[in-house]
C-alpha cells in the first residue's frame, strides 16, 4: 500500500498489488475486500503519525543497551592493555589475539610484541548508562500502553488507590483501542459481510466490545440497607436486579 501524492488527487492510503517501496502503480482498495483502519497518533499525516513510532528511540535504546550492557560485562574488571608490535605484519594477529582474550590471565606473543597493562578495569556496576536506557525503555513502553498518570514515575510499592488509579487509566486505553477496532469492524467488516450474502441492506449489525465493569458487590448491599433505613421507597424488582440476584419463584 502506499499514499497518492499527485496534487490533482485526494489524500489517501491505496493499494499496490505488486508491493514493495517506491512503487507508483497505486489503485484504490477494492470494496469489500480489506479493512483500511489508520490510527494516528497526533494531528500530523498519518504516514509519519503511527502512536508506535513514538517507542521506536527507546526499542533502539534497549535493543543497542542490551549489547552495551554484553560488551562491559565481558570487560567487567579487566585492565586496559595497550600493545607494542614491532613488525606491522603481526597487527592483524595480535588484534584478533586481543580481541578474543577476554578474562582469559594470558597471552602468547611473538618477540618484538609487548603487552602493557594500563590500568585496572572498571569493576562497578553502578549507575551504569547501558541499565539505565534499558530501564527507560521499559518505563516508556508500561507507560505508552498502560497510560499516563500521576503516578506513573513513582516505584513499585505502591497502595490499592494507586493501583485504582493505574487499573481506570489501563482500562481506558484499552476501551480506546476497542473503539477504534470497533470502529473498523462496524463500519467496514459488517456492511462487507452483508452486502456479499445479502446484498445492499439498512440493518447491518454493530460490532463493539463490551467490558463488564467490576462492581463492588458488599457497597451496592450497603446503599440498598441505607435506603431502606431512610424510608426511599423501592420496587422488589429494582433492588433485586440492582443486587444482581434472581427473583425466587413463587414456589421457592
Amino acid at each position: 500500500s502506499g499514499w497518492a501524492t499527485d496534487s490533482d488527487q485526494e489524500d489517501r492510503l491505496m493499494l499496490d498489488r505488486e508491493g514493495g517501496l517506491g512503487a507508483r502503480k497505486l489503485e484504490d482498495f477494492p470494496e469489500h475486500r480489506f479493512l483500511i483502519g489508520i490510527n494516528s497518533g497526533h494531528p500530523g499525516h498519518p504516514a509519519t503519525a503511527a502512536p508506535l513510532r513514538a517507542l521506536v528511540p527507546y526499542w533502539m535504546a534497549a535493543v543497542y543497551g542490551l549489547k552495551w550492557f554484553m560488551d562491559f560485562t565481558q570487560i567487567y574488571g579487566i585492565p586496559w592493555r595497550h600493545v607494542e608490535v614491532a613488525d606491522e605484519r603481526n597487527n592483524n594477529a595480535v588484534d584478533q589475539a586481543m580481541a578474543t582474550i577476554g578474562s582469559r590471565g594470558f597471552l602468547r606473543t611473538k618477540p618484538g610484541v609487548k603487552v602493557n597493562i594500563l590500568a585496572q578495569g572498571t569493576t562497578s556496576g553502578q549507575n551504569l548508562p547501558q541499565r539505565e536506557l534499558i530501564a527507560l525503555a521499559d518505563r516508556q513502553c508500561d507507560t505508552f500502553i498502560l497510560g499516563q498518570t500521576l503516578t506513573s514515575g513513582t516505584d513499585n510499592s505502591g497502595s490499592r488507590a494507586l493501583g485504582e488509579v493505574h487499573e481506570g487509566t489501563k482500562n481506558a486505553m484499552v476501551d480506546a483501542v476497542a473503539d477504534f477496532v470497533g470502529e473498523v469492524l462496524t463500519h467496514q467488516l459488517a456492511p462487507a459481510i452483508v452486502s456479499l450474502n445479502w446484498g445492499e441492506r439498512d440493518d447491518v449489525p454493530e460490532i463493539w466490545a463490551k467490558r463488564e465493569e467490576s462492581k463492588d458487590e458488599k457497597a451496592k448491599a450497603e446503599r440498598i440497607e441505607i435506603l431502606s433505613r431512610i424510608g426511599v421507597a423501592m420496587s422488589k424488582q429494582f433492588v433485586y436486579d440492582d443486587l444482581g440476584v434472581p427473583i425466587p419463584a413463587p414456589d421457592e
